[in-house]
C-alpha cells in the first residue's frame, strides 16, 4: 500500500459517530478514509428517537420494531408507562444500523478499509501517520501492517479510545466508566409470551438488584430482544443481574442468540482534541448520558459536530476550530448532561453506607473473637447538640429519601418524556430549578445522617449556586420580554 497515500480526514472507528462524521465530511467534499474493524458489535438497547430518525434521515427499513410506549419500574416495583403521542421510538439492530450508516458514508465518497488502528506517528514534516493492520475480516491473528497520512483525525474508536491516547488529548487518563452487558434472545412466540409481555414497550429498571447504579432494561427488537444492563462496581456480576431480569420479565426461557459487553464512559472529556489534530466522537469522547445510558443519538451528532469542527480546521488552518465540536455539543445538551450525572450520583451513597456499615460489623465481629482493639473506620460527628436525638428522627429520612428518589424520578420521567416526543418541558426550563431543591435535600439529609460538615457546606453552596444561577436566568428572559414589548413598532 502506498506509504505517501494521505487523507484530509482519517476516521477511525466506524460505529454511528464515525461513520456520521465519514459522510459529513464526504459530503462537502473532503478526501475521508473510513478505518473500520469489522465484526464488533457494542451492547446496546437499540433505541432511537424520533429526533434522530428525521435528523438523519434514516429509513422506516431499518427499524427491526417501533416502541410506543416506556415503562420505567422504580425499586418498590411500581411502575410507570409513558405513551409515545403521536410517534414511537425506533429499536434498531446494531449491526444492520452500522453498516447501513457505513455504507452511506461511502456512497457519499468516504473510502472504506477494514483493519484494527494500532499507533500514531508524525513524518519529517509534523503530518500524522496512521498505523493499522489491514485485514480482510475480522480475526486475531490476521492482517498486513499498512499506515496512511492525515491531516485530521476523527478518534470514533469507543470508550478508552486508543486514539485520544496516542494522540495525546488532555485529561483521556481520568476517565471514568460502566461496564454494560447484555444478552440477544429470541422473543418468545405468542403462543408462549408471559403475562404482561408487550412487544411494543421499552421496559427500564431502577433497581439495586439490577444494578447498584446504573439501569436494566428490556427492549424489543422484533424477532429478538436486547435484555442488559451495566454497573461501575466490578464486584456486581452483570450475567447474574441480566438472568434474574430474564427471569423477573418471564424471558428466562428464550434462547440466547449472543452476548456482548463493552465499557461506556460516565461523562463527556473535558477535552475533545489534542490542540493539533485529532478530535474525539461518539464514546471516545464520553456522549454516553449518565442515569439513561442513551448514546446513539449523541454519538451521531458528536460524529456531525466534530466533522464539522475538522472541515472548519481544514478550511482556516486554525487549530482551535478543533475546539468547536465540545463547545457546540455542550451548549446543546450540557444542561442535560449535568442533571442527568447528578442523578446517577445520588445512587452512590447508599451503596458507600453499605459497605462502611458492612466495615463495622466485621470490625466489631474481630473485636469479640479476639478481644482486641479493632480499627474501625470513623464517622464525622456533627457538633453536640445541634443535631442531638438524630437516632430518634428515621421517619423524617425515610421520608426525605422518599422526597428525593421521588423527585429523581420525575426528573428522569420529565427528560424522558420530551426525548421520545419533542413535547413537555424542555431539560433547560427545570434543571437548575430541580438541581437547587435537590442539593437542598441532600444538605438535609446529610445533616441528618451525621456526615461531614464540609459535604453539607458543598450541598448547601450547589443548592445556592444552582438557585441564584436559575434566579438570573428567569430576570435576564423578563428583560429581554420587557424590551421587546417596550421596542417602538
Amino acid at each position: 500500500m502506498n506509504t505517501d497515500e494521505i487523507f484530509d480526514v482519517v476516521v477511525i472507528g466506524g460505529g454511528p459517530a464515525g461513520a456520521t462524521a465519514a459522510h459529513e465530511l464526504a459530503r462537502q467534499g473532503r478526501s475521508v478514509l473510513l478505518l473500520d474493524r469489522a465484526g464488533r458489535i457494542k451492547p446496546c438497547g437499540g433505541a432511537i428517537p424520533p429526533r434522530l430518525i428525521k435528523d438523519f434521515d434514516i429509513p422506516d427499513e431499518l427499524l427491526v420494531a417501533k416502541a410506543q410506549c416506556a415503562r420505567m419500574i422504580a425499586p418498590s416495583n411500581k411502575h410507570v408507562d409513558i405513551p409515545i403521542d403521536n410517534g414511537f421510538v425506533g429499536m434498531v439492530n446494531r449491526e444492520s444500523f452500522d453498516e447501513w450508516l457505513r455504507a452511506r458514508a461511502a456512497t457519499a465518497g468516504a473510502v472504506r478499509r477494514t483493519g484494527v488502528f494500532e499507533k500514531l506517528s508524525r513524518d519529517a514534516d509534523g503530518t500524522s501517520v496512521v498505523h493499522y493492520s489491514a485485514r480482510e475480516r475480522h480475526q486475531r491473528g490476521e492482517g498486513t501492517p499498512a499506515q496512511v497520512r492525515a491531516r485530521v483525525i476523527v478518534g470514533a474508536d469507543g470508550a478508552k479510545s486508543q486514539v485520544a491516547r496516542q494522540g495525546a488529548v488532555p485529561g483521556v487518563e481520568d476517565t471514568q466508566y460502566v461496564f454494560a452487558y447484555h444478552e440477544i434472545v429470541r422473543a418468545p412466540a405468542q403462543a408462549t409470551q408471559p403475562a404482561g409481555f408487550d412487544g411494543t414497550r421499552c421496559d427500564v429498571y431502577y433497581q439495586g438488584r439490577f444494578s447498584p447504579d446504573f439501569y436494566g432494561w428490556v427492549f424489543p427488537h422484533g424477532d429478538t430482544m436486547s435484555i442488559g444492563t451495566g454497573s461501575a462496581d466490578k464486584g456486581f456480576s452483570l450475567r447474574g443481574s441480566v438472568q434474574r431480569m430474564r427471569e423477573a420479565s418471564g424471558l428466562a426461557g428464550c434462547e440466547t442468540l449472543r452476548r456482548e459487553g463493552a465499557p461506556l464512559p460516565m461523562k463527556p472529556l473535558k477535552r475533545w482534541d489534542n490542540g493539533r489534530d485529532v478530535v474525539l466522537a461518539g464514546d471516545a469522547a464520553g456522549v454516553v448520558a449518565p442515569a439513561s445510558g442513551e448514546g446513539i443519538y449523541y454519538a451521531m451528532l458528536g460524529g456531525e459536530l466534530a466533522a464539522q469542527a475538522a472541515h472548519e480546521m481544514l478550511a482556516t488552518g486554525d487549530v482551535r476550530a478543533l475546539k468547536l465540536a465540545r463547545k457546540r455539543f455542550m451548549k446543546l445538551h450540557g444542561t442535560v448532561f449535568t442533571v442527568l450525572g447528578i442523578m446517577q450520583w445520588l445512587r452512590r451513597p447508599r451503596r458507600a453506607a453499605t459497605h462502611l456499615r458492612v466495615l463495622h460489623e466485621q470490625a466489631a465481629h474481630a473485636q469479640e473473637a479476639h478481644g482486641a482493639r479493632a480499627h474501625l473506620p470513623q464517622r464525622h460527628e456533627p457538633p453536640a447538640g445541634l443535631c442531638a436525638g438524630v437516632s430518634e428522627l428515621w421517619p423524617i429520612r425515610w421520608l426525605l429519601d422518599a422526597v428525593i428518589v421521588f423527585t429523581v424520578l420525575e426528573g428522569l420521567g420529565l427528560w424522558l418524556y420530551h426525548r421520545l416526543t419533542g413535547q413537555g418541558l424542555a431539560p433547560n426550563d427545570y434543571a437548575l430549578n430541580m438541581l437547587s431543591g435537590l442539593c437542598l435535600m441532600l444538605a438535609v439529609r446529610a445533616a441528618l445522617g451525621g456526615l461531614a460538615w464540609p459535604w453539607i457546606a458543598v450541598c448547601l453552596s450547589a443548592s445556592g449556586l444552582a438557585h441564584g444561577w436559575d434566579l438570573q436566568r428567569r430576570w435576564q428572559r423578563q428583560r429581554s420580554t420587557a424590551r421587546s414589548v417596550s421596542r417602538p413598532s
